[in-house]
């Protein structure tokens, strides 16, 4: 029964939708909100870049911060905290994603949980 109920969760329709129509992330820029974490502070209302999709993980570029210590963040692993959440699922709502540091220095560990939404009117052409 569990299997069957993650098949018509939100998170697996919203992932369905986006590949049947060949919907992608990669190269469209999103926002950070409702952070929280040891790295909250610096990652609160960043934009970044999805470049790539790594099975059920985004990989993005932040944006440059308004804080000097945020620039030592460049790249960042997202992964989807709920089971049945994909990054397809952004096509339709925002996901929460546990937030990991993929930078040359980044230690190990996630940085931070976070509310991931596309930014809106923000797609850069590929």
């Amino acid at each position: 029964m569990d299997g069957i109920l993650r098949w018509f969760s939100a998170g697996a329709i919203a992932d369905a939708l986006g590949r049947a129509s060949g919907w992608s992330p990669v190269g469209r820029m999103i926002t950070l909100s409702g952070v929280e974490g040891p790295e909250a502070e610096l990652l609160e209302g960043r934009s970044a870049l999805v470049t790539t999709i790594l099975g059920s993980e985004l990989i993005a570029e932040l944006l440059p911060g308004h804080q000097r210590r945020a620039e030592s963040y460049r790249k960042v692993k997202l992964t989807p905290r709920h089971a049945g959440w994909t990054p397809f699922s952004l096509m339709l709502t925002g996901i929460v994603v546990v937030v990991q540091d993929e930078s040359p220095h980044a230690g190990s560990g996630p940085v931070g949980i976070a509310m991931v939404r596309l930014a809106r009117n923000a797609a850069v052409e590929k």
